[in-house]
This record gives C-alpha cells, structure tokens and sequence, in this order.
C-alpha cells in the first residue's frame, strides 16, 4: 500500500469548495432536495404556510428532548402560518412525551420517514421545512438555521439555494472539518454564518475555523460575543454553538467564561431541554466548579441520559472534571446505559476507555478496553484512521480525546517508523490531553517527513507553538 493510498483512510476525501459553491451547482442541488412525497398527515383545518416535519423512530429519550423545543417554534410561528408535526414510526401513547402545541402522527410504516433518508431519520436532517404544496425548503436539526429560515421564508425572502448549501455543508462538515485549511473554510463558513446567526451548527463550524485553524484569538472572541448576543432567546442554538466551542477548543480558559453566563440564562429558559442542560453542565466542568456541576448532573442525570447519545456525552463529559473519580459510579452507570439504549459500539469502547481511565483510575481496566478494541480494528492504518476520526470529527471532537491518545501511544510504541500523517494524529492527540510540547514535536517531525505542502500541517503547528509560547493564547 503506498503511502498516499495509506493516508486515504485516516481521512474521508471532501470535494474542494470552490466547486461545490457555484451557482448552478447550488440551483441544482436545491430543485433536487425540493422534491418530497407527500406523507399521509392530516390536513390542518387551517391551511399552513409551512410545515415543520420532525421526525423520530419511535418514543425514545430523543422526542423527550426535542418536545419543549418544538412545542416552542410552534407556539412562536402559529400565528405566521407554521404548522409543527411530528411523525413517529411508534407512537406508543404511554411512552410519547406530551406535545402541547406540535401534532403527533403515527408515521408506523416509516414510508415518509424512509423517503427522507434511507437509513430512516438521520439526527442531522431531523427536520424538514416544507410549503403549502409539501415540497421540501429546509433540512436539518434542532438549533442549526431553523429559526433563520422560518424568519426568511415566512417574510417572502426564502432562498432555496442557500438553504440547500447550508445544510449539505452542516452534513459534511461534520464528518470532514479538517480537510480544508483555515482560508479556504473562512471563504466557505463566513457568509453562510452571516445569513444565519442563530445556526448554532454554521457559527460552531466558524468559530473553530478562528479558533483552530487561524489561531486568530480576537476574531474567535469577537464571534463568541456576537453568536451569544444572537442566540440569546434562542437556548438549542446556544447550545449547539457553546457545546462544539467548547470541546473543539478546550484549552482556552476564556471560552468557558464567556459562555457560562449565556448558558446559565439558556437552562433557566428551557429547563427541559437535555441538550441546553448539558452544556451548562460542561461549562461548569470546564470551570472546575465542582460544586456547582455535580449538583446540575444530579439534578437533570435523568433527562440528560434518557439517549445513548446522551448517556456517552454525559459521562464523558465528567470524566473531564478536576476531580473525575467522584463522579465514577453516575458516568459507569451512564455508559451500561448507553449499551441496552443501542450505542454504535466504537463509541461505547471509547466511553468505557475514558471513565475507567479517568473516573475509575483503572490503568489496566483501560488497557484491556483498548487492547480488545486494537484487536477488532487490525492493522495500525486502520487504528491511526480511528484514532483521526474520533479527534476531529464533530460528533466526537472532545468527547474522547484520551482514548484517541490511548491509539495513537499504541503507534508510537510500535517497531515501524510512523508516516508523516500518523505524526500529524498524534501531535493533535498530545495536544488536546495537554502534552503541549510533544504536540510541538510531533507536528514539526509531521512536516520534516512529508506534510511540508499542506496548508493544514502548518496551521496546527502555528497552534501548538502559540500554545506553547508563554502570555495569552
């Protein structure tokens, strides 16, 4: 396997944005996204501007958490025309949360839902905004443009095109934020944002860009101020934006305090609201106030792991407080729920990994997770690939830093000699656990063996050098 060839699996390949941006290009992605079949939903007595489809495999945690929201939009936009219905395969009456102003359809054939997305509802296109004759506007997920584009549309400036690059770039980003370097993604990120201020997902995406790939400093502060004051009324969005803040940059002690304040207005507003709880309940973490933070885990463990998702979230997230092993049984218990709730098994070896590391301080309990995870995976591309994935990616970025740093100590205790972009991995690992000078090390051997042409290489090591240096970071 040559080495270009090896290094196409630590990454998926995105296609560069210039060609994804052109005009036509986005004309004809958005008459194609447009197109949705009909589902077999009341007729509202009164005829709807829009509609919001929501939709939910069934009566889990995860309807439990978005229920208040949608209520919210469809109290907000009744009176302007907005219809919220929310179609569930299994709408078991005894275990549906109750919805006070958004409809409640049985979907039990899943017809609707399957022609979304074939995988049934994807988390990130939970949401379809569609018109009076049922053909798709917007899709996406709670706090990520939804409310910027019910504003646009329902005062007759909709725009399909931009509604279509948003959210294809909401879904790739996610998966592929590393792959451009910090100017291509600011050209790409910045107009987007300015459109929608209270996408909590798009100005996540920027303020990382600042943050991470420009190592811009008051340009990241700058947009943490403006996104807070957008979103201020807006708790999901908040959420959204304060949430990926803070795991994608987590050594910036500013970042937390000047999101905490936002955040502990955002749970008084929606106290019900699991994924606004726990980002509060990160920011405390990040704060070292211990106090306060265990009093919130206690008080909201329920709401906050009635999902696998956030069953790994929340323990994860303690295991990043100053003193993990208090919270050992709560973030345990967490992550065996995490298993019976179906939680993709990478991600349960990468909690397990994490809590037994740092909540248990079961240095051999930890090994034999990684040693049975090495086992399964095979060969060190495929786990240096992993070890990529769970650092950069958006879903896992800061959530499982020390078991990515777990794969990539496994590869440099091994005989080989690493190629340039394994150095890269770890040089991003030792980073984010806070061995900063090895960062600087590894980064720079990165682009001595090879990385001397990507823009990308250079940008991360000019962040472990700022971090490194002494003064503000």
């Amino acid at each position: 396997m040559t080495t270009t060839a090896k290094s196409l699996l630590r990454r998926p390949l995105l296609l560069a944005a210039a060609a994804l941006a052109g005009a036509a290009g986005l004309r004809a992605q958005a008459d194609a996204e447009r197109s949705v079949p009909a589902p077999s939903v009341p007729r509202a007595s009164k005829p709807a501007a829009l509609t919001l489809f929501a939709f939910y495999g069934d009566a889990s945690g995860a309807l439990a958490q978005d229920a208040a929201y949608l209520d919210g939009l469809a109290a907000a936009y009744a009176d302007r025309g907005l219809r919220v219905v929310v179609l569930m395969r299994d709408a078991d009456e005894a275990r549906t949360p109750a919805l006070r102003r958004a409809e409640l359809v049985d979907d039990r054939g899943g017809q609707f839902a399957a022609n979304l997305s074939p995988a049934g509802p994807d988390p990130r296109s939970r949401l379809v905004v569609a018109d009076a004759q049922r053909a798709a506007l917007f899709r996406g997920a709670p706090g990520c443009g939804v409310l910027d584009m019910l504003e646009r549309e329902l005062a007759g400036q909709g725009d399909s095109a931009y509604e279509a690059a948003a959210g294809r770039w909401r879904r790739q980003l996610a998966d592929s934020f590393d792959e451009l370097a910090g100017g291509d993604t600011l050209g790409l990120l910045e107009p987007l944002a300015r459109r929608s201020p209270r996408d909590g997902l798009l100005n996540g995406l920027l303020y990382l860009t600042y943050a991470t790939k420009a190592n811009d400093r008051r340009a990241a502060r700058a947009l943490r101020t403006r996104a807070t004051r957008a979103m201020s009324a807006a708790p999901r969005a908040l959420a959204v934006f304060a949430d990926l803040a803070m795991r994608g940059d987590p050594l910036r002690a500013e970042v937390w305090e000047d999101l905490r304040p936002a955040l502990e207005r955002a749970a008084e507003l929606a106290p019900d609201d699991a994924s606004v709880q726990r980002a509060l309940l990160r920011a405390r973490v990040a704060a070292r106030d211990d106090r306060a933070a265990g009093r919130l885990a206690m008080q909201r463990r329920r709401s906050m792991t009635s999902t696998a998702h956030g069953c790994l979230d929340f323990a994860t997230l303690l295991a990043r407080a100053e003193t993990p092993m208090v919270y050992r049984d709560i973030a345990e218990e967490a992550v065996a729920r995490a298993a019976t709730l179906g939680a993709e098994p990478r991600l349960l070896a990468a909690a397990r990994y994490v809590v037994r590391l740092r909540c248990g301080e079961d240095v051999s309990g930890a090994s034999q997770v990684l040693a049975s995870y090495r086992a399964e995976r095979g060969d060190y591309y495929r786990i240096n690939s992993d070890a990529w994935r769970f650092l950069t990616q958006v879903g896992t970025m800061g959530r499982y830093d020390w078991f990515a740093a777990g794969l990539v100590e496994e590869l440099l205790g091994g005989s080989a000699a690493l190629d340039y972009f394994e150095l890269d991995t770890a040089a991003l690992a030792m980073f984010l656990v806070g061995r900063v000078t090895e960062a600087v090390d590894y980064q720079r051997a990165a682009l001595r063996e090879g990385g001397r042409e990507e823009a990308a290489y250079r940008d991360r090591l000019a962040r472990y050098e700022a971090f490194a240096a002494p003064g503000p970071r």
